[in-house]
């Protein structure tokens, strides 16, 4: 109806759930406020074995993140891992590492100013390797060497990587500097908290930003194309105009 919200929400008991909100478009409605986007919520509904839609019947705000709301920016950044759980995770799969990943991103972006994209990067390195599909970053796959070349080449069918010296492997192949390759070692080992430390130059956080897009596209058939990404290239893009 025109007075309800139809909600996506992620929860560590359920994982993805698609819920109703009756008279949330209300002004004078219990709800205002509250199934903003990015909150953290605590919520009672009705669940229905084999019904795709349940009905919400209380919520209440647990962290309104101030300041994710407050930055385009920071909203944009934070729209990335919503939409890779969106568009990837089953409805009512419980997956509570990934709701654990996801808040404490949002934790690390609501109480950090810089080093942003790092946490999101991190962030995705986890999801990939809670969804089975975790690269291998610590050696060169055919001398086993861990001290990564000046030039590697990743191998995104397969999911490792060889070092200059060994050559390429396939035609799916993509080159990754040796910065490249540390940086994401330490972005996927660090927890999330930390990942806004890290110290990335901009061409070598474009060469992880490229990888990370190239490895999910190729191995989660829905995410092929994030309107998050597009979106925040769009704002990034306007502010360097301004």
């Amino acid at each position: 109806g025109e007075t309800s919200k139809i909600l996506t929400v992620f929860s560590p008991q359920y994982g993805k759930l698609t819920l109703i909100a009756k008279g949330a478009r209300n002004s004078k409605s219990k709800y205002l406020g509250v199934l903003d986007t990015f909150n953290q919520v605590a919520i009672v509904f009705y669940r229905k074995e084999n019904r795709d839609i349940q009905f919400l019947s209380q919520a209440e705000i647990v962290n309104a993140f101030p300041s994710v709301h407050a930055s385009l920016g920071k909203m944009a950044l934070a729209a990335i891992p919503c939409e890779l759980i969106e568009k990837n995770e089953p409805q009512e799969h419980a997956n509570p590492e990934l709701f654990k990943y996801l808040l404490e991103t949002l934790h690390t972006l609501e109480s950090s100013e810089n080093g942003l994209k790092n946490v999101i990067r991190s962030f995705q390195l986890k999801f990939i390797e809670n969804s089975g599909f975790h690269p291998n970053l610590e050696e060169c796959k055919k001398c086993e060497k861990s001290e990564s070349s000046s030039i590697n080449f990743f191998d995104i069918e397969r999911g490792f990587y060889t070092c200059e010296n060994c050559g390429i492997t396939s035609h799916m192949n993509i080159r990754l500097q040796n910065n490249t390759v540390e940086n994401l070692r330490w972005l996927n080992q660090a927890p999330i908290s930390e990942a806004s430390k890290a110290k990335v130059s901009a061409p070598i956080g474009k060469q992880i930003d490229d990888f990370l897009f190239q490895y999910i596209k190729y191995h989660f058939e829905h995410l092929h194309y994030l309107k998050s990404l597009k979106y925040l290239k769009e704002l990034s893009n306007g502010l360097h105009k301004s």
